[in-house]
């Protein structure tokens, strides 16, 4: 799992979201993996190798968004490796991105 915390500016190597930061940093790395990003106020993730890693960044936003970032993210990585385990976490309300 790949993790970027950024500041705002960093959008604007993405075409202005963090949606497209994350995008940017799996082509430029060029590894599998899920990738994560905060861009100032805005968090995205997804995965070339694992299904439903969009929707469980949103779930992650929606249960903390109000905890800050750390809890986000903490509760993110805590769904993607219960995914990869083989586990369905509780999967929100579909999306890939907040904020």
């Amino acid at each position: 799992m790949f993790v970027a915390v950024l500041p705002e500016s960093a959008k604007r190597a993405g075409g202005g979201s963090a949606q497209g930061v994350a995008l940017a940093l799996a082509q430029r790395l060029g590894r599998p993996g899920t990738y994560a990003v905060v861009a100032g106020g805005s968090f995205s993730a997804g995965s070339t190798d694992l299904r439903g890693t969009g929707a469980q960044a949103t779930a992650a936003l929606e249960d903390h968004k109000g905890e800050g970032t750390s809890a986000v993210l903490t509760d993110f990585v805590d769904r993607v490796g219960r995914l990869r385990a083989g586990d369905s976490p509780d999967s929100g309300s579909g999306g890939g991105s907040g904020g």
